[in-house]
């Protein structure tokens, strides 16, 4: 066992089950970046990205500063429709971008790590301005900034009150 696992354990214990983890290596930050981040990743406008049909990534991807600069109008018309999205319209772009990518070989789309409820609540829980500063740094070096990504991911449910406030007693959980 882990220190990731006995760090879930805690809180899972300390919390009465609120706290939910996941021992991840950073690959929820990494696979919202492949899914938000896919029109731009597999542009056809940059040419000579892609030399065969077997690459997971364009050639550019891991060499700073070439990504960045070869797709700047693009990253930066993505990072701006991140920064606007309502929490609904994050939800639903992932949503649309897995069902259609789905199973795709892309750097960073690890499909069976983790699903696509669960990419939505960390999503949810980061919002669309700290997911665009995360990807910004992914496309400006992604060799560098994909590593050392968080080890542990851990999202705490919180209650909800039914009926409004005051509504009397039980509420529910969420996550």
């Amino acid at each position: 066992c882990g220190v990731e696992e006995l760090a879930m354990q805690h809180y899972e214990q300390e919390e009465r089950g609120r706290w939910k983890g996941i021992h991840c290596e950073g690959s929820p930050l990494r696979f919202l970046f492949s899914l938000l981040f896919w029109d731009v990743i597999f542009s056809s406008d940059v040419p000579d990205a892609f030399l065969t049909p077997f690459q997971d990534a364009p050639i550019d991807l891991d060499f700073h500063p070439f990504f960045y600069k070869r797709r700047e109008a693009l990253i930066l018309a993505r990072i701006a429709d991140l920064e606007l999205w309502s929490d609904q319209q994050l939800l639903l772009e992932l949503r649309e971008r897995w069902q259609q990518s789905f199973g795709t070989l892309c750097r960073g789309a690890s499909w069976g790590s983790c699903s696509l409820s669960f990419l939505q609540l960390v999503a949810l829980c980061l919002g669309g301005r700290r997911i665009s500063a995360i990807c910004r740094a992914l496309c400006i070096n992604y060799r560098h900034f994909s590593g050392g990504m968080p080890d542990l991911v851990l999202l705490r449910g919180r209650r909800r009150q039914r009926g409004g406030e005051g509504g009397g007693g039980g509420g529910e959980w969420e996550d």
